[in-house]
């Protein structure tokens, strides 16, 4: 069977880019995630593949680091920057909400990350209540359409509050794709399988395994 074409981005120039050759080039993903600009949000749009998602709510009393209501908010806003395709795994795939919630409150996680995090869905909030002098069409950013959603990030994404925030959860968002399970993210290793990527041994101590693995390899 012929594996299914990622998704692909605009870049500044109009040109298409393959996200999974981005991801396995020299640059890497901290290149890449460095480089994007809000048109990348813009390219989604016009070629329509931001789609609704039914990722699951976070826990009822909220995370590790994040309420409730950011939990949902950030589902949202990850789902936007990452949103699944045909054969590639979106945000909520690979639980790129619950290991940012984890990652925030790690101890070898710059403790401004939280705070930069937190402010930034606020600030995120406020920026859709007041953005173009015309009344939101909801009153959270969760409750928009996959397109609303886009939109009101490359607006925020022009700010200068929101540029670096923007970069620092597509970060997260591409580590959860990346890392090993073991981490929280990337379950059963689906991130790995869509890059056709092989682990290297030894993995992490505890780490789960892959499907088809046995376990305690």
């Amino acid at each position: 069977m012929t594996p299914a074409r990622p998704p692909r981005a605009l870049d500044g120039d109009g040109a298409t880019i393959d996200r999974r050759t981005l991801l396995a080039g020299a640059g890497g993903l901290a290149a890449w995630a460095a480089s994007l600009g809000p048109l990348w949000l813009t390219g989604c749009l016009r070629a329509g593949r931001l789609r609704p998602t039914d990722a699951a709510a976070g826990p009822v009393g909220g995370g590790r680091s994040l309420t409730a209501t950011e939990w949902a908010a950030m589902a949202a806003v990850q789902e936007t920057l990452w949103p699944a395709g045909d054969g590639v795994p979106g945000a909520s795939a690979v639980n790129a909400t619950g290991f940012l919630d984890a990652a925030l409150v790690d101890p070898g996680v710059p403790p401004t990350d939280l705070g930069l995090v937190k402010d930034g869905l606020a600030q995120l909030e406020v920026h859709l209540r007041t953005a173009g002098g015309r009344p939101p069409a909801a009153k959270a950013f969760a409750a928009l359409d996959p397109c609303g959603r886009a939109l009101v990030l490359e607006s925020f994404q022009a700010t200068e509050a929101g540029s670096p925030w923007v970069r620092r959860v597509l970060r997260y968002t591409l580590e959860s794709l990346l890392c090993d399970p073991v981490h929280g993210g990337n379950p059963d290793g689906v991130g790995w399988a869509w890059l056709d990527y092989e682990p290297g041994e030894p993995r992490p101590p505890g780490a789960p395994p892959l499907p088809g693995e046995e376990a305690g390899r």
